[in-house]
């Protein structure tokens, strides 16, 4: 399967898929009293629309983003979910090449909250350099060809709104498969995701699975993993300290469609 470096075509619309969802089962546990059990979790969704403006030889410089949601469900330990839309959802940004990170302004020329601008520059990340799999990915791969991705290119391996930091990433060339009218380039996908989630907190999780992508560009079509994960931490209890310690699953979905 040879592997193309094309840039995208000014005027694509792309469609852009997320969702991460995890669920565990915690033990806390603090001197002189009982342990206690309980369940976490939550899913983190998030739909977008890129239409690309401006392109060079390489990659585009130019796009504006329409977010329709991100949004975040948590589950509390008495069993309640709580659901909160990031205040990016239902905006419009326009995103432009800057100097060591993506440009970004509100479509509607309003003012951009620093929030809603770290947002977007996380979904951009790599913006105006060339497709992320085109920078460490051999110009032609056979089945079984495995690559080890390169720590820089990483943490924006699963998806650029992953906070966890990613190590000991690899891909696996397995062959072609159909999808939405493409013949894209599948890889097995194989990383290890681990540290902080939340005050007091840290994760680890080893993801399996696989990855589609466009053979003319070098972009990421899609990813399915999942994978065990582990918890631990400490926080205060009273004069006290508790520790936490639990066991779980955690999935990932990326999807992009081609609307145009």
């Amino acid at each position: 399967m040879d592997l193309g470096r094309a840039a995208p075509e000014a005027g694509a619309r792309l469609q852009h898929e997320v969702r991460v969802t995890t669920a565990a089962k915690i033990v806390a546990r603090a001197p002189g009293a009982p342990p206690a059990r309980f369940e976490s979790g939550g899913e983190r969704t998030g739909r977008w629309e890129v239409t690309v403006n401006e392109v060079n030889a390489e990659a585009a410089i130019r796009a504006t983003v329409h977010f329709e949601t991100i949004d975040n469900r948590d589950r509390a330990p008495d069993g309640s979910t709580r659901t909160a839309s990031h205040p990016v959802s239902g905006q419009t940004f326009v995103v432009t090449v800057g100097d060591g990170h993506a440009e970004v302004a509100r479509a509607d020329g309003g003012v951009l909250p620093d929030m809603e601008r770290d947002m977007v520059r996380r979904a951009f990340s790599g913006f105006g350099e060339p497709p992320l799999f085109a920078r460490f990915l051999p110009a032609r791969v056979e089945p079984g060809h495995q690559v080890s991705v390169p720590p820089e290119a990483a943490n924006l391996l699963m998806t650029a709104h992953q906070r966890l930091p990613v190590s000991d990433a690899t891909l696996t060339y397995q062959g072609t498969s159909e999808r939405d009218g493409e013949t894209l380039a599948v890889f097995d996908v194989s990383a290890t995701l681990s540290g902080a989630m939340g005050p007091g907190m840290t994760m680890h999780t080893h993801q399996r699975g696989r990855i589609g992508i466009d053979p003319a560009t070098c972009e990421r079509a899609w990813l399915e993993t999942s994978g065990d994960l582990q918890l631990s931490g400490e926080r205060p209890h009273k004069a006290t300290t508790m520790t936490l310690a639990g066991e779980g699953t955690m999935t990932i979905h990326l999807a992009r469609t081609r609307l145009s």
